[in-house]
């Protein structure tokens, strides 16, 4: 979605000199019978026409006359199976430098597994190769729970980056849930945090909400009240 972002700095404080074009093609298979989208590919690049003459403290400035080469595609293997994939290539040095791959199984609404693979090269925060995997889903238990997780985990530093762990009860009037993370950090071994909250309906909550970490962190998570009534009693009989 970058590719054609007007100012490549976030906020308004730093706005970057453009004279460039950025073109990109995008091809979808669409099943006739369902309207489902079944693969859709993406592949785009921008070119400059400018050298580069606002840039970060500390970081080198870009002289090339192209962007990396960006590709994407999104296939839906069956109706319970996805896959998300991302590349971004280098012409000049011929090596990815970024790559992220994100299957995930989902037969049906409350019950998910997420599997995800991720690598940049040579990212600026780290200051070396990123290569991650991540695990996470969501799934019912019966009686009214739900489990909750997420493992991020480094290869190359051959350590988890972060863990995430939670119980959720559905009542029908109201729900509660209960969420342990677990973060990695350079100066101490771990961080941890620990959230409870009482929902009431979808009305009201009391306690610390952990519905914002979660949704960024697992990829298709649901809050139990946006499950189908029929999913949610289901469960509950179980």
């Amino acid at each position: 979605s970058t590719l054609f972002s007007e100012n490549q700095f976030m906020g308004y404080e730093r706005i970057n000199n453009a004279n460039q074009l950025s073109l990109a093609v995008t091809s979808r298979m669409i099943d006739n019978d369902s309207g489902d989208e079944r693969i859709a590919a993406t592949l785009g690049q921008r070119f400059y026409f400018t050298d580069q003459k606002v840039w970060l403290p500390g970081a080198l400035m870009t002289k090339h006359n192209t962007s990396d080469v960006i590709g994407s595609l999104t296939a839906r293997l069956s109706s319970t199976w996805k896959l998300d994939s991302f590349v971004q290539y280098s012409p000049e040095t011929s090596n990815i430098t970024k790559s992220n791959l994100l299957a995930r199984y989902n037969p049906e609404p409350g019950k998910l597994f997420n599997f995800g693979y991720r690598y940049t090269q040579n990212s600026p925060i780290a200051l070396n190769n990123i290569e991650q995997l991540d695990v996470s889903g969501q799934w019912p238990l019966g009686k009214g729970w739900y489990g909750i997780g997420r493992w991020n985990y480094s290869i190359r530093e051959r350590k988890p980056i972060e863990g995430i762990v939670g119980l959720e009860y559905d009542a029908g009037c109201w729900q509660t849930r209960t969420v342990v993370q677990r973060i990695s950090t350079a100066t101490a071994e771990a961080n941890y945090a620990i959230f409870f909250q009482l929902e009431l309906g979808g009305l009201t909550s009391i306690g610390s909400n952990p519905l914002t970490l979660l949704k960024r962190t697992i990829p298709g998570f649901r809050n139990i009240n946006d499950l189908p009534d029929e999913t949610r009693q289901q469960n509950f009989n179980q």
